[in-house]
């Protein structure tokens, strides 16, 4: 199953990629995590380490407020919700 099923991509004339889905309802809480980006990791991949679910991606990328899932680079830090 790949982790972007159930999502509409988009490719815009200048090259950027979105996706239509639905967002995930945050709220704050004292279980969630921080997670540093390092170099060739993918929204995907960071769901799996700490999830062990590579599809639940959306959820790290609405926290965040990323709008892109192939914009974060290396450095940036990542709040991982906890999934109570």
């Amino acid at each position: 199953m790949s982790a972007y099923n159930n999502f509409t991509i988009a490719r815009f004339k200048d090259g950027e990629l979105s996706l239509d889905r639905r967002v995930f309802n945050y709220r704050p809480s004292s279980n969630d995590k921080f997670h540093t980006v390092l170099e060739g990791e993918r929204l995907d991949s960071i769901a799996y380490k700490y999830y062990k679910d590579s599809t639940l991606w959306h959820i790290i990328a609405d926290v965040n407020v990323i709008t892109n899932p192939f914009s974060i680079e290396p450095g940036d830090e990542l709040v991982i919700p906890a999934l109570i």
